[in-house]
């Protein structure tokens, strides 16, 4: 281009009878001075790039990466968060957010509004740092951290939303003159931009001391940016493992990729109420799975299993599925196959899920046509049409696609698939042949088992066997799932409430299902 810009100014020159003896002479400089422009700007571009590089070591983060996660929740404990930092704004959580740079908000108290004053005194906000530089220490050496946001056109041709990228680059100094320099303009303060120690900061944030018997110490090493980073990204992830351990983290898809969407309280088995030994064998069979890999490898299948929950709406699926994940300490990809996922994003989405985690989709039923009658659904089923799916579904993915990403070729090893599902005969039985779904448990509607259970629950302290009896029989002819059982509950605060409210329980199930119908 600059060639290019060079002979047309020549031609111009040339061309032009005015300019005379003085055109090729300041066709000359012009042309030098060109030249120069450009070499001195890329001199100072590359000698800049090679001076910051002998002064830093440098740590790019994507929020697409775990890495990400466990630095924001290190950063979001550290005492610069709360008390150095000089540029925030409110906390506001929006669903372009996927990780949060605070602590979890509190709920709010009631407060009076009649009450200015107390309401100004219990007025809680929370800050996060804004987005740009901030200046932080860590074991009282210095850390510059940049937050950027970044927004790019998604090239897909079926969609045209906008993809936001948060990214932090982080920087350590490597010689003594730029870390003086920092410390002098930036000095280093203990409890306001200073953490001296992961155990301190985790005992600030609440964390119970019997979980802090261990102090990570790590080896002394040759400086450079792994040994410094690595230390740094491992003291993240001990405040990260700690902080969560208590919680399920949950991924949801963000276009090709999966994301933190929040951390959720472990569900304890003993809130999950299904029929008499269903949890339990369902607990058992995913354990033993996960410790049967080489059991797999030795006879040369493949090291997945997949499972189908189905029964009528408000019975556990998800909740079952909560309580599991919780039990075995794993993460949950809630999997959405929604009118925009296309082939490509499906496949991206199955061969990137995060490590320890139980793949979920629910109401798969919803991914197929609804007005299809049962000849369709029956010819549609037909698999070995010139080699391929007919089944059509309401998604830009094939059918084919999301049976090749369940067993095929391109499928991930080492993965545990749920399905939920309402309407079980809506399936393609393609889908949920043996070995894309081993087991099929049915979560059906409340049976005396679970009635008598969740009872005690609700009422430990007045629970008595002949009021339950009392309450079960007048109950016991109508049909309703343990969420029906819940909202029945919780609008009776006593047991003899409940006892007596059961004899207008058909009434209840009436305005139950009229609030379902609008």
């Amino acid at each position: 281009m600059l060639l290019s810009n060079v002979a047309e100014l020549a031609n111009s020159v040339g061309s032009d009878s005015s300019v005379g003896l003085f055109g090729y002479p300041i066709m000359i400089v012009s042309l030098i001075g060109m030249l120069g422009s450009f070499f001195l700007w890329y001199a100072r571009m590359i000698f800049g790039n090679l001076l910051f590089r002998w002064m830093f070591y440098q740590l790019n983060l994507s929020d697409t990466c775990i890495e990400y996660a466990w630095f924001s929740l290190w950063f979001s404990h550290h005492p610069y968060t709360k008390n150095g930092s000089t540029h925030v704004k409110p906390f506001q959580k929006t669903t372009k957010l996927r990780v949060n740079r605070t602590n979890e908000p509190k709920e709010e108290d009631s407060i009076a509004t009649s009450n200015i004053s107390e309401m100004i005194s219990n007025l809680k906000v929370n800050f996060v740092p804004s987005y740009g530089i901030h200046i932080l220490y860590r074991n009282s050496e210095p850390l510059i951290v940049s937050i950027s946001i970044n927004t790019n056109q998604n090239n897909n041709a079926y969609n045209t939303e906008e993809k936001t990228r948060e990214d932090i680059v982080i920087w350590k100094p490597r010689h003594f003159l730029t870390d003086y320099l920092i410390k002098f303009l930036f000095p280093c303060q203990d409890g306001v931009n200073n953490c001296n120690s992961v155990i301190d900061m985790l005992e600030k944030a609440g964390v119970a001391k019997e979980f802090l018997s261990f102090n990570p110490t790590y080896p002394q090493s040759i400086e450079n940016a792994y040994s410094v980073f690595r230390e740094l990204l491992c003291d993240c992830f001990y405040v990260h493992t700690l902080m969560t351990r208590e919680k399920t983290t949950i991924y949801t898809p963000y276009f090709s990729q999966w994301v933190l969407a929040s951390f959720k309280e472990k569900r304890a088995q003993h809130t999950v109420i299904l029929d008499e030994g269903v949890w339990e064998d369902l607990h058992n069979d995913v354990s033993k799975f996960l410790k049967s890999k080489q059991w797999y490898k030795d006879r040369g299948i493949p090291y997945r299993r997949g499972y189908l929950l189905y029964g009528e709406p408000g019975c556990g699926k998800t909740t079952t599925i909560s309580s599991i994940a919780a039990c075995l300490n794993m993460n949950i990809c809630v999997f959405t196959l929604d009118s925009q996922t296309n082939d490509t994003s499906l496949n991206s989405l199955f061969s990137t899920v995060p490590p320890n985690s139980i793949l979920v989709f629910e109401d798969i039923d919803s991914i197929f046509p609804k007005e299809e009658d049962e000849k369709k659904s029956d010819s549609a089923t037909d698999e070995v049409s010139h080699g391929r799916s007919v089944v059509k579904t309401n998604t830009k993915s094939t059918f084919s696609t999301i049976l090749n990403c369940l067993d095929g070729i391109s499928s991930q090893e080492s993965r545990i698939v749920f399905m939920t599902t309402n309407f079980k005969e809506k399936l393609p039985p393609a889908l949920i042949r043996n070995g894309r779904i081993d087991r099929k448990i049915y979560l059906g509607l409340a049976t005396k088992h679970q009635f008598y259970k969740m009872t005690q629950n609700f009422y430990p302290e007045e629970y008595v066997k002949e009021k339950v009896d009392e309450m079960w029989e007048n109950m016991k002819e109508y049909s309703f799932g343990m969420a029906n059982l819940q909202g029945f509950f919780l609008r009776n605060e006593t047991l003899d409430a409940a006892v007596k409210s059961s004899k207008n329980f058909e009434m209840y199930m009436k305005e139950e299902e009229t609030q379902t119908q609008l």
